[in-house]
């Protein structure tokens, strides 16, 4: 990846700087914490009142420490003690609870009534995002649904050219181009992180290999995709120090919310998206946008603009494409940042042009149910040893919606568990009326009715 330039090196300072500001805050506040209960308020006053003095001789440490203390506030306030929950859907189900779990992303095809799903059983012993390395056994799946059928049907999809695919395949972040029946899946394999790129046949739900991109520099840790075109697209590296090679270094980055994440521009070979293997010919990387803490998924908006979720800093950063420069890859131009009242982890844009973001409002829940949903009967195979699954941690849903022409944030379906849990993606279909939803540690699919 190109080198960062002063000023992300500057911004990062400043970061590392609030969160040491921050530290010195609670150390001269511990003796507050045990003898007064609203020492949280206590903490969030004495922030501001820091950040202003900041102000006074240096606006960037300034701001810095204000993101922490949005940050510090998000993660109070959506603690699942405390989760106000919000459901604007008046008819919804969870569906095929007992045939898929574990389903990071879906993308929709409104037009054909179908969605394919990025699901793995296995995340709950090899989770690379989240560190978790319990066992590198066992391979996940993309599924086709077609949901607008009578009656739906849930089908596997099947590969071809691809011998990792039962052996070897992690899913996260996909996307699919309907015009070309181009699939592209983001694959956290064992034997190195990738982009799998599929020709995907619909009525078969069958998909043939065109080509595997895997880069140490620029896809050192990818995690979401968005296509702009049969030969253009976008990959989010959501960390800069990759957890398995410098652990600490990563939690760090993750907990501080260090803007060091980034998204990687590829421009492919023609041949790459027509023939299997492609023609030799090594596809062209750039960076086409940095300075992002935690980047994840990632839609484009419309013709002209491109929309990225950033976990660690609760928001939704907009971008402008830049003019194309052929055969250069694809850039982004930042634009604004939108801030959201979670940590957002993917992003879909529906036919109304309404961006839908979902996320995890309660961090220290998702981490536990991370760490020991491994430990459950989670398929009711009844093996020794494992807890039954109606005892399992829970960990919150946030589904919110962003109106990029109005403006205006709207929560959707706000939920500590109880209802579908850990949501990580939805999609709307417009026309059906119909949102759906999936989990990064939930069994099936909640669908909801909301009305054509």
């Amino acid at each position: 990846m190109d080198s960062f330039n002063m000023e992300n090196a500057q911004q990062m300072l400043d970061f590392a700087k609030a969160n040491l500001l921050l530290v010195g805050i609670f150390a001269l506040f511990f003796v507050g914490m045990i003898i007064s209960k609203n020492v949280y308020d206590r903490l969030m006053h004495f922030t501001i009142f820091v950040a202003a003095l900041g102000a006074l001789n240096d606006f960037a440490l300034a701001k810095a420490v204000q993101e922490r203390y949005f940050n510090v506030r998000t993660l109070y306030k959506n603690s699942l003690s405390r989760l106000e929950k919000v459901d604007t859907f008046p008819t919804k189900a969870v569906v095929y609870a007992d045939q898929i779990r574990n389903c990071e992303d879906i993308v929709l095809n409104e037009d054909a009534g179908f969605a394919i799903l990025s699901c793995d059983p296995t995340r709950d012993f090899w989770n690379a995002v989240m560190d978790i390395r319990i066992s590198p056994n066992g391979t996940g799946s993309l599924y086709l649904w077609s949901y607008a059928t009578s009656p739906p049907s849930l089908r596997p999809i099947t590969f071809s050219d691809f011998p990792a695919g039962t052996t070897d395949f992690h899913p996260l972040g996909i996307d699919y181009d309907a015009a070309t029946s181009t699939l592209y899946a983001v694959d956290h394999a064992r034997s190195g992180l990738r982009v799998d790129v599929f020709r995907l046949d619909p009525p078969t739900a069958r998909a043939s290999l065109l080509t595997t991109l895997a880069d140490p520099t620029h896809l050192r840790t990818p995690n979401g995709v968005a296509a702009l075109s049969p030969t253009e697209l976008l990959v989010t590296n959501d960390h800069f120090f990759v957890s398995d090679e410098r652990p600490w270094l990563a939690l760090l980055e993750t907990y501080l919310s260090l803007p060091l994440s980034w998204v990687t521009g590829v421009r492919l070979a023609p041949d790459d998206t027509s023939a299997a293997g492609g023609a030799g010919v090594k596809p062209a990387y750039g960076l086409a946008a940095d300075g992002i803490p935690f980047a994840n998924g990632i839609a484009r908006l419309n013709a002209t603009h491109v929309v990225v979720a950033a976990c660690t800093r609760p928001g939704l950063y907009l971008y402008s494409l830049a003019e194309p420069a052929e055969p250069a890859p694809p850039k982004l131009v930042f634009e604004r940042y939108v801030r959201t009242p979670v940590m957002v982890d993917n992003v879909s844009v529906d036919s109304a042009g309404k961006v839908l973001f979902s996320g995890h409002p309660d961090a220290a829940a998702l981490v536990n149910v991370s760490k020991t949903n491994h430990a459950f009967d989670l398929d009711a195979k009844g093996e020794e040893g494992e807890k039954a699954r109606e005892g399992r941690p829970r960990s919150g849903s946030w589904v919110g919606e962003w109106d990029p022409v109005e403006g205006t944030l709207r929560d959707l379906f706000v939920d500590d568990g109880t209802v579908y849990g850990s949501s990580s993606s939805a999609v709307r279909d417009v026309k059906r009326g119909l949102t759906l939803v999936v989990g990064l540690y939930e069994r099936g699919v909640l669908m909801a009715e909301t009305g054509a």
